[in-house]
């Protein structure tokens, strides 16, 4: 590497790696195979540079987990899957150990509630959330139960929901995050495209 003023230096070939977003489970130990880490010259920060945005999954989501204590040592924008058994506890504790210093746009909760518990789970886990003052984005992860007769219905109940949740707590509803693959009749372009209206209606764009 070369460094230049007031630049950010240039890498050679080795130096520098890409990838895909990867669930946050390497420890220092690993890297650089498992999550090559970069230091910044010009402020110090350290990155991930596997990945642009980490993903914490829901088994490893705990404040003191090793994927959590990785990603809290890396500067890049991290998501944390939340599911039913989650509490405002613990998303406040995910909160100050992640973004500690309020910064927008670090932090976001990918939320797989289940249509049935999303009303029970998620009011209380936005608001404690915003009572706190630290801003978080807040996207819908929808997954259907595996015995659900007709799974795209439960997914378009799982996002209605969420938005109407947030619609009546007064707050944003920062995205939707779905699986999706050409290969799956359930999820044909005709019925993505009435999810694609949905949302826009729920986000009040008429």
């Amino acid at each position: 590497m070369r460094d230049r003023p007031g630049r950010v230096q240039e890498h050679t070939l080795g130096e520098f790696y890409t990838g895909r977003p990867h669930p946050g489970s390497a420890t220092d130990r690993e890297a650089p195979a498992a999550a090559p880490t970069w230091t910044e010259p010009c402020t110090g920060r350290s990155y991930d540079a596997s990945a642009y945005l980490v993903r914490i999954g829901r088994r490893g989501r705990r404040p003191d987990a090793v994927e959590v204590g990785f990603t809290a040592r890396v500067r890049n924008p991290v998501a944390v899957g939340l599911g039913p058994g989650s509490t405002a506890d613990e998303v406040l504790a995910l909160v100050e150990r992640l973004n500690p210093h309020g910064e927008p746009g670090r932090l976001a909760f990918l939320a797989r509630l289940g249509s049935a518990r999303v009303r029970d789970v998620l009011p209380d886990l936005v608001g404690k959330a915003a009572a706190s003052g630290v801003p978080v984005v807040w996207v819908c992860d929808p997954r259907p139960l595996a015995h659900h007769p007709d799974p795209f219905d439960e997914v378009v109940a799982e996002v209605r929901a969420f938005f109407e949740v947030h619609r009546e707590l007064g707050t944003h509803p920062g995205g939707l995050h779905l699986e999706l693959t050409g290969e799956d009749p359930r999820h044909d372009r005709n019925r993505l495209l009435d999810l694609a209206f949905l949302v826009a209606e729920l986000h009040g764009y008429r």
